[in-house]
């Protein structure tokens, strides 16, 4: 019986180191002590001077808590964008910064392309402020689906939409209306963008219109078109050095912006 009860006392002692009860009685499992990190990544750049720069990516230093705090004080409205697309957009936004690729910081763009085409899948975000600006519907590529853009490619003449981060260049007059340049920042996934012509403009296949008659937007050849009613606005708000994320849930994309 002694041997018993000493068996049981030393489970019973096992058992309380790996579990606590906090003040208001919820039990909850010990966690262990957390390793430093090491290893962590880097990344080469070109500044402005053409001189090569490295830095080490630090994004969202713990863990995804920065963006979670301030993905709950942004005021989404009656739309919110999924917390993974914008978990991944303010990741890769803070090692821009970082890197001093953008000119233009209070001010970030998200597409999520794991939406339906109906959906108001644009984003345009004040950080300063921690409000939406802007947030309405935008094409994707022939190539990349009907409803929903499934294939992506870095390809001229695939017509389909790239995934990744760019940053915001210039305008020019285009035969759309005002449009807007835009550079890849992601090899093999997008920094083709500028050679296959992709831009952010109007046009009317993306209006409310459009979309009321058919039931759908249309598709263009790869770039973000947005409705005629909001691309000068959306235009002169995100141009000159802006960051713009296109999210979508694909296995094979990797990012030298992103920590992991």
């Amino acid at each position: 019986m002694k041997k018993i009860m000493m068996s049981l006392g030393m489970a019973l002692a096992t058992i309380t180191g790996f579990i606590t009860a906090n003040h208001n009685n919820k039990v909850t499992a010990a966690q262990p002590a957390k390793m430093a990190k090491t290893n962590k990544k880097k990344t080469r750049f070109q500044d402005s001077s053409g001189k090569e720069n490295e830095i080490e990516l630090t994004g969202n230093s713990a863990g995804s808590g920065n963006a979670t705090a301030l993905y709950n004080q942004l005021d989404f409205g009656d739309n919110p964008i999924s917390f993974e697309a914008f978990n991944k957009a303010y990741e890769g936004y803070m090692n821009l910064k970082e890197a001093g690729k953008l000119s233009v910081t209070d001010v970030i763009s998200i597409i999520d392309f794991s939406l339906i085409s109906t959906a108001r899948r644009l984003w345009v975000i004040d950080l300063a402020e921690k409000k939406v600006l802007f947030n309405t519907q935008v094409a994707h590529g022939q190539g990349s689906g009907d409803d929903y853009a499934t294939d992506f490619s870095n390809d001229e003449q695939s017509h389909q939409s790239s995934i990744g981060f760019y940053v915001t260049k210039s305008t020019y007059g285009g035969k759309h209306g005002t449009s807007l340049t835009i550079a890849g920042l992601d090899k093999g996934f997008n920094d083709n963008a500028e050679a296959r012509n992709v831009v952010i403009h109007p046009a009317n296949y993306c209006s409310p219109g459009y979309l009321a008659h058919n039931k759908r937007i249309g598709r263009s050849w790869g770039c973000p078109a947005v409705s005629p009613q909001v691309a000068q606005p959306i235009i002169n708000t995100i141009k000159g050095g802006t960051m713009l994320f296109i999210y979508a849930p694909q296995a094979r994309y990797s990012s030298e912006w992103l920590n992991a």
